[in-house]
C-alpha cells in the first residue's frame, strides 16, 4: 500500500516535470524563430524592467521617510469590545469579620472596604444580593480603627469568595 502511494508521487513529478519541460521547449521554438531585431527588442525590455525594480527597491531603502507608526489608540481603545469597565465605588470588597471581646462587651462585625481603600464596618448585615453595596449601615472606619480592632478581636477573613480581596 505504502509502495502504491510513492509510486504514485513519483509519477505525479514525472508527469508534471515532463509537461513544464515540453511547455518551455514550446517556447525556445517560438522564441528563436523570431527576427534576430525581436529577440533583442524583447531581451532588452525584460533587462529593463529587471533594472528598474532594483533600482526602485534599493532606493526605497535609502529614502529619508519617517516609518508610518501604529496609532496606539486603535490597540489599547478596541471600538467593538471595551477591555475595562469603570468600577463603581458604591460596591464594597468584602474582608471578613471581626469578633471577640473589648472592654468584657463580645461584638462582632463585618469589614469591608470601597475602591478608594477606605474602610468600613456593618454590625449588623443583610444577606441580600445586595450585601456589599454601601449604604447608611456601613460605618465609616479609619485606618487606625481597624488597627486597634485587629490587634483587639479575632480577624476571620473572608475565603472563597470570587469578590473577597486576597490578603
Amino acid at each position: 500500500m505504502r509502495n502504491d502511494k510513492t509510486s504514485v508521487k513519483e509519477n505525479l513529478r514525472e508527469h508534471t516535470t515532463r509537461m513544464l519541460q515540453e511547455q518551455v521547449h514550446k517556447l525556445n521554438e517560438a522564441f528563436n524563430k523570431m527576427p534576430v531585431r525581436s529577440q533583442s527588442m524583447i531581451l532588452l525590455s525584460i533587462g529593463l524592467l529587471t533594472a528598474t525594480i532594483c533600482a526602485l527597491s534599493i532606493s526605497e531603502g535609502f529614502s529619508p521617510r519617517k516609518p508610518t507608526k501604529i496609532a496606539i489608540d486603535s490597540i489599547t481603545h478596541p471600538l467593538l469590545q471595551p477591555m475595562e469597565k469603570k468600577q463603581d465605588t458604591t460596591v464594597l470588597i468584602p474582608l471578613g469579620k471581626m469578633k471577640g471581646e473589648i472592654n468584657g462587651q463580645f461584638t462582632a462585625f463585618y469589614v469591608a472596604m470601597d475602591g478608594k481603600g477606605n474602610f468600613f464596618k456593618n454590625e449588623n448585615p443583610t444577606y441580600a444580593k445586595d450585601r456589599w453595596i454601601k449604604s447608611d449601615e456601613w460605618k465609616h472606619l479609619s485606618y487606625q480603627e481597624f488597627m486597634n480592632y485587629e490587634k483587639q478581636l479575632n480577624f476571620l477573613p473572608i475565603e472563597g469568595k470570587a469578590k473577597s480581596l486576597k490578603r
